[in-house]
């Protein structure tokens, strides 16, 4: 069992099943995602047996005590990857991982697993059911024929009205969303954690597994989405669009062109993720599902490394906040 660096790490992810190759689990965007805040750490752990390899990438937090750090998934997923689904080598991997976070002292984790990996079967710790998400089938032909009507009337109202759509992996174009998505975010009222910095896109950017899609309207951005790009998967990481983008079907647009190209490419899927709440009504899950009708469950882990010290440090944020909360990392 080892800490291990990034180059190594990306070494790793590499040789793992193409399923798991997930963009969002790269090591490079491990490392990209800690940008966001200054007191998160990328780390990657390595555990090696009999030719098989258990991979976690993830960050190390600050907790309110000095002493403990937390460990949690980057911004949308985590978890560990594994080139075995061995019983007795994930139960010696999860052993040596427990005894690694509880030598550098971390207090607890919270992970992200990825819907489309469903790495939950080589996490060791508790797992919990959250929300349904959505993926496009690239496997089975064109895309268009299957939406729902609502979204294909969508994506011929955009065209109709002709919106152009055109593909980049600048880096001055990707951080220059990020001017639009800010005005979106602002609209929504969203919180602060949402509001990517310059910072972020830039390193995320350099990275080389983004992609920006921009919609235009007589030569005015009126959407934009970014993607990240996978071993087989595409997946849909922001977007935002601007009020006339809106009124014409932009999104549906820019959703359909990046299925679209990803299927000519010969990737097996879009993953579109789920809404903002569990809520089976969402009117952001509804939005997605005019796009698929397949769903992959998504789910969360979590465990205690260092159940006196979580025990007590509980017990104090409490007795000072009034309140309990039921997160796993309370404190944050």
């Amino acid at each position: 069992m080892s800490e291990i660096s990034c180059e190594e790490a990306i070494a790793l992810f590499e040789r793992m099943p193409r399923h798991l190759q997930l963009a969002s689990l790269h090591p490079l965007y491990v490392v990209a995602d800690a940008i966001r805040d200054a007191d998160l750490d990328p780390v990657f752990f390595a555990y090696r047996a009999d030719g098989s390899v258990w991979l976690h990438g993830f960050h190390l937090g600050k907790t309110p005590s000095s002493s403990l750090r937390d460990a949690q998934s980057a911004y949308g997923y985590g978890g560990p990857l594994s080139s075995s689904d061995d019983p007795r080598f994930l139960a010696d991997a999860w052993a040596a991982w427990c005894l690694w976070c509880r030598e550098r002292g971390v207090l607890a984790e919270f992970i992200r697993f990825h819907p489309l990996a469903a790495n939950w079967i080589f996490y060791g710790g508790s797992v919990v059911d959250d929300r349904e998400t959505v993926v496009v089938d690239l496997g089975v032909g064109d895309p268009l024929p299957r939406y729902a009507t609502r979204a294909r009337t969508a994506v011929r109202k955009a065209l109709a009205a002709g919106m152009e759509t055109v593909w980049s992996a600048r880096k001055e174009e990707i951080v220059a969303f990020g001017a639009l998505y800010h005005v979106a975010m602002h609209a929504l009222e969203a919180d602060a954690f949402y509001f990517f910095c310059d910072d972020y896109l830039e390193a995320l950017a350099r990275t080389g597994l983004a992609r920006l899609l921009s919609c235009s309207l007589a030569g005015e951005q009126v959407c934009a989405g970014l993607f990240l790009y996978g071993a087989d998967t595409v997946e849909y990481h922001l977007s935002a669009t601007a009020a006339a983008g809106k009124k014409l079907g932009a999104t549906n647009l820019l959703l359909h062109m990046a299925a679209d190209a990803a299927w000519r490419e010969g990737k097996r899927a879009l993953y579109l993720g789920g809404g903002t709440n569990r809520d089976a009504g969402n009117p952001l899950l509804f939005f997605k599902r005019g796009f698929s009708k397949v769903t992959a469950p998504f789910r969360t882990g979590r465990h205690v490394h260092r159940p006196e010290a979580y025990a007590q440090l509980r017990k104090e944020w409490e007795g000072v906040h009034g309140v309990s909360q039921e997160r796993i990392l309370f404190y944050r």
